[in-house]
Order: structure tokens, then sequence, then C-alpha cells
């Protein structure tokens, strides 16, 4: 992946933050002439959750609708969004959802997040009768 663009001379923050990979920015000073910058990312991993009423997806559209935690390991959660969930180092974790109004309680789901890999987890959301 490259991309070429045109910028003045002097300091120029670069940043890139492709799908699946961690953000990353980087500080240059842009010089006269063709410049060349390899910028080093490293390929993320997580969860990425979807909940359904059914068939119909529920959207996610708040932070702290899930939790992630590590089960017997030092890993953690590096960084979130309503709907992902990086972690800072592979290996079991726990998805514990938060209540959902209007419907029944979703049972935590227990899953092993592999190197590099952004798992999904679905909850599949039941009402209340």
């Amino acid at each position: 992946m490259g991309a070429r663009f045109q910028a003045p001379i002097g300091e120029l923050t670069i940043s890139a933050s492709p799908e699946g990979y961690a953000h990353h920015s980087e500080v240059i000073e842009v010089q006269r002439g063709l410049n060349r910058v390899t910028l080093q990312i490293e390929r993320v991993c997580g969860v990425r959750v979807e909940l359904f009423d059914g068939e119909t997806p529920i959207p996610l559209r708040d932070h702290g609708m899930f939790d992630i935690e590590a089960v017997d390991h030092d890993g953690g959660q590096s960084m979130s969004s309503s709907t992902c969930s990086h972690v800072s180092t592979p290996g079991v974790y726990r998805v514990t959802f938060r209540e959902i109004v209007g419907h029944r309680p979703l049972a935590p789901q227990v899953v092993t997040i592999l190197v590099g890999e952004m798992l999904t987890v679905r909850g599949n959301l039941e009402r209340n009768p």
C-alpha cells in the first residue's frame, strides 16, 4: 500500500489507520524534492460486536454497551468504540453485554482472540414477555 502527495517544505504529520491495524502517526521534516517515508504499523486484535433482534441488526451507537476482560492473563482493552474493542494481547477474554431495555440479559461469551484477529461476537437478543 502506498500514497503519493505533494506537501510544502517543513514539518508534516503523517497518519495511517487502515482497517485491522493500530493507528500510527509520525512527524517528518519534508525536504525539497522526493521524500520517501515508511510507516511501521501493527495488526490489532480484538472483538467486533454485533447485536441482533431476530434477524434485525441493532445499531450500537453508545460506548459502554459491552465490556471485555482478560481471563487468566494480564491482557486488557487498549482501544474501544461503540462496536469494537482492541486488546493488548491475544488470549481468552470474557465479553459481557450491558442490559438493553425491553430485552432479556445476554449471557457473557468467552472467546479466544488470536494474533492479528478481529473476532466477531454476535449477541442474539430476546424480547421480554
